[in-house]
């Protein structure tokens, strides 16, 4: 029969025998362990398989309920399980769910968070008033004020300020339109001239007729002087119109 090895506090005295009953064929030895005087103590194998009252320590605790507790920051990156650019995000129920960001931003599994294209308006951006946003040196936007020739307010108006145009900031130009012989009308294109303003015209030479129009096509730059009627016999005529160069860009 196996021999049993009791512990101090009180060991039935016919659990010798259930323990031969279970191993009739060999001998059975059986340590019986001492209560252990720490409250929340767990019963842990050692190398050498025999039991013994441990404390649990590391990553969690655990309480006399049998509640185990995760300490504090001791989940670590390594010790998760999550696929590839999700992120952890807490629940209406309180526990974490792996989710993927979307809406304004995409984030790589690098860690690299991308603003989506035409996803900053004008509602997601903190500036003073009536600044405005100007690139830098380094490539970021800073706050600025439009000074100078200009004045701007927070409505967007745009306002010339006084003694600010002078000749200098303007390109007047004469343009001469020939009208040939017995036709009504002529043209004279510039590049120059795009997006231009006719300030005003007269006749160089003689013009049999009066003018009827003058136009500027602003895409291209084109000046046509249309007649009331022909040009008679072999006579062009020559009209000069004034033209107000758009500021080059």
């Amino acid at each position: 029969m196996g021999s049993i090895k009791r512990a101090k506090h009180g060991v039935s005295e016919d659990l010798s025998d259930r323990i031969a009953a279970l191993d009739g064929a060999g001998e059975t030895e059986l340590t019986m362990l001492e209560h252990s005087d720490n409250a929340a103590d767990i019963i842990v194998a050692g190398a050498t398989k025999v039991a013994d009252w441990k404390a649990m320590s590391g990553d969690a605790t655990i309480a006399t309920t049998g509640a185990l507790t995760i300490g504090a920051k001791k989940v670590t990156a390594a010790k998760t399980a999550i696929a590839d650019g999700k992120i952890f995000i807490g629940g209406a129920d309180g526990a974490a769910a792996e989710q993927s960001i979307s809406g304004d931003a995409t984030l790589a599994n690098t860690g690299e968070l991308t603003i989506g294209a035409k996803k900053v308006t004008a509602a997601k951006t903190a500036i003073a008033d009536g600044k405005i946003f100007v690139g830098g040196a380094d490539g970021a936007a800073a706050e600025q004020s439009i000074n100078g020739d200009v004045a701007i307010s927070s409505t967007g108006e745009a306002t010339i300020q006084p003694d600010s145009v002078d000749t200098g900031k303007l390109k007047v130009v004469t343009r001469d339109v020939t009208i040939a012989a017995e036709a009504a009308s002529g043209n004279v294109t510039n590049a120059e001239d795009i997006n231009g303003v006719i300030l005003g015209h007269y006749p160089k030479t003689s013009v049999d007729s009066a003018i009827e129009s003058i136009a500027l096509t602003a895409e291209s730059g084109q000046i046509t002087v249309t007649l009331n009627a022909a040009q008679a016999g072999e006579t062009p005529a020559t009209v000069s119109v004034v033209v107000l160069q758009a500021p080059a860009t």
